[in-house]
């Protein structure tokens, strides 16, 4: 399967595809990258993402997470029920979601999450200009990381879809300290 592609992002070929049934998280890739610490302060996550086929609403996410799935976390991609982009600390309670303006539409996507760890925030840009380091003040959705994910910070990544027909894919995905890393990590 060829890669996604988006304007200034280098690509190294090949993508990810998931996909998943109604009533259940059917398809999850797993990466242990970690661990990755609160001391190291700011993280960035960038990767594309493409909704290949159309599905009822579930979740489709690059999750950030401890080693079980009820660890802290932040998911980033489509949010569960929404079929929007966004971030979600996936904990339930009001506010644990923060939803960008842009619909999961079949269009590539590059999703861009800055974790900072040393100020408790986490910033989403859907689409930024790969030219120079998003600004804070035009994220698409920023919302607090919660305390516990603040301090245990995160060893493994998990593709995750669930609870729709939809297939995701994918690609390109960079988890590094600086802005440029994740533009062009050669």
């Amino acid at each position: 399967m060829l890669g996604l592609d988006f304007p200034g992002i280098v690509s190294a070929g090949n993508c990810a595809r998931l996909n998943s049934f109604d009533d259940t998280v059917s398809s999850e890739a797993i990466a242990a990258i970690g661990p990755v610490t609160p001391d190291i302060g700011i993280v960035w996550v960038g990767f594309l993402m493409r909704e290949a086929r159309p599905g009822n609403s579930g979740f489709a996410v690059v999750a950030v997470i401890g080693p079980s799935i009820f660890d802290p976390s932040v998911g980033i991609g489509e949010i569960f029920t929404k079929n929007r982009y966004g971030l979600d600390n996936n904990t339930g309670e009001f506010g644990s979601r923060c939803l960008s303006s842009v619909p999961v539409d079949g269009h590539t996507v590059w999703l861009v999450t800055k974790l900072d760890f040393t100020t408790g925030n986490e910033y989403l840009w859907v689409n930024p200009s790969p030219d120079t380091e998003p600004d804070m003040a035009n994220a698409d959705c920023q919302r607090r990381m919660t305390p516990e994910f603040q301090a245990a910070g995160f060893p493994f990544l998990r593709l995750r879809v669930g609870y729709t027909h939809a297939l995701f894919q994918f690609d390109e995905l960079r988890v590094a300290t600086s802005f440029d890393e994740i533009v062009d990590p050669f």
